[in-house]
């Protein structure tokens, strides 16, 4: 019998302030197989500028960020997003938290195995995995969906994940709509609304 392989998600944010003066924050996840992963490593590095040690949406001028998108939209990837807005009336933490918790439900739903999430400080990531942890206190999530962190230099799938946010943070503040055209239908955008946070 043929194993189906693993599907692992890759995770990374962006935050966006729009022309009405509020934030959207995006948290992005780009699912694929372990097998094919390698193959879109090797695609993704091949795009990286000497001078630069990773893909970063922020460091790429707009001609590049539409090429990076469409070889991407090549990959045997899929990306799921959730945009939580506005970012104002939750505070940043609970903005993350609740599209964290939306994204893994997502995740879960569709059979992933493993998330690897950019690390940011030791106490952020603890909030990330007390999240999951609730989740799976009320059986939103399984047990064997699994989180761990990386830097954003030590694996390129963070790189791919780190352009979809980009992406869709473009479209919906109005700054560029093109990169996400050419993700095409390869992106799924939930979008969530921020409730006013309790005094």
């Amino acid at each position: 019998m043929i194993g189906v392989p693993a599907l692992h998600a890759w995770v990374d944010e962006s935050t966006r302030r729009r022309a009405s003066g509020t934030s959207v924050y995006v948290l992005a996840a780009t699912i694929c197989g372990t097998e094919q992963a390698d193959e879109a490593r090797r695609s993704v590095r091949a795009l990286r500028l000497p001078e630069l040690r990773f893909l970063h949406w922020h460091e790429e001028d707009r001609g590049r960020r539409l090429q990076i998108a469409t070889v991407i939209s090549g990959l045997e990837a899929l990306h799921t997003v959730v945009v939580g807005a506005p970012v104002e009336a939750a505070g940043p933490e609970r903005a993350r938290s609740r599209c964290l918790a939306r994204l893994a439900t997502e995740l879960a739903g569709i059979g992933v195995e493993h998330m690897l999430i950019e690390g940011r400080t030791a106490l952020q990531n603890r909030r990330d995995v007390a999240t999951i942890t609730d989740l799976r206190s009320h059986g939103a999530v399984p047990k064997p969906l699994t989180v761990d962190f990386a830097g954003k230099s030590d694996d390129p799938m963070l790189w791919i994940a780190d352009i979809v946010a980009g992406a869709v943070g473009a479209s919906l503040t109005g700054t560029d709509a093109e990169p996400l055209d050419a993700l095409g239908p390869s992106v799924e955008v939930i979008r969530i609304g921020l409730t006013q946070r309790r005094r």
